[in-house]
């Protein structure tokens, strides 16, 4: 299997918020020798002003951050998706990560091949997943305090968007060809009860997404999967 990565937003963001994180570290360690060297002179109290700011820039630069956690999670689950395909796939597949569509949005992985256009977007909660039409998409989860329960975005919202995005494109290139939508969960320690159906989209744990594949129809000719690829690269 090829593999292009045209973006990867994840890794950009956790390089912006680490590169944030020791810049405070070097202005917190800067602060402290600049206040260390004002105890000799006069000005003592201002030293000892710029100790306690330092000590607070310090701890402030240690805080768990919520939203290198959730980032983190994403590019553990990317991974995962990354070596199932090259695993699992030929070939005469190749991969797409990170696509931009034309309003902004974030396709997670397209893969092209012999099956047609499979779009993919990764989650990697953990827990159970409930999904239901009255109710929405939900998780619990288990753990020292006991079990609680939350919403959870709606993913299917976004595959569908991209899904009606990537038709139009091809559609644009003259390009016919199956396009397919799924919803992937890569956490092992994720179990789904999906209780409604899901229209438009399939929703799969990772070790299925093989299964799934075979299971598509392989009628597409050579000459699409060429066109499609190359649509794809003209427009990222």
């Amino acid at each position: 299997m090829r593999e292009i990565v045209l973006s990867s937003f994840i890794n950009e963001s956790l390089n912006k918020l680490e590169n944030s994180s020791i810049q405070k570290k070097l202005i917190a360690t800067l602060v402290f020798f600049v206040s260390v060297l004002t105890f000799f002179t006069p000005i003592t109290h201002v030293g000892l002003v710029g100790l306690i700011v330092s000590v607070l820039l310090f701890v402030n630069s240690q805080k768990v951050n919520p939203r290198k956690i959730r980032l983190e999670s994403g590019a553990q689950g990317e991974n995962v998706l990354k070596q199932t395909l090259r695993r699992i796939l030929s070939d005469s597949y190749t991969a797409y990560y990170g696509y931009q569509t034309q309003s902004n949005g974030d396709v997670d992985c397209i893969v092209v091949g012999p099956k047609g256009v499979i779009l993919i977007e990764v989650k990697n909660h953990k827990g159970t997943i409930l999904y239901e039409e009255r109710t929405g998409w939900r998780c619990v989860k288990t753990g020292k305090k006991g079990t609680y329960e939350g919403f959870i975005k709606n993913p299917g919202k976004q595959v569908t968007k991209n899904y009606w995005e990537i038709r139009e494109l091809l559609s644009s290139y003259g390009i016919d060809i199956p396009v397919y939508a799924v919803v992937v969960f890569t956490n092992p320690k994720a179990t789904l009860e999906i209780k409604s159906p899901t229209f438009g989209y399939k929703v799969l744990k990772v070790e299925d997404l093989q299964s799934y594949i075979d299971s598509l129809p392989e009628k597409v000719c050579p000459k699409a999967i060429d066109k499609a690829k190359k649509a794809f690269k003209c427009e990222s």
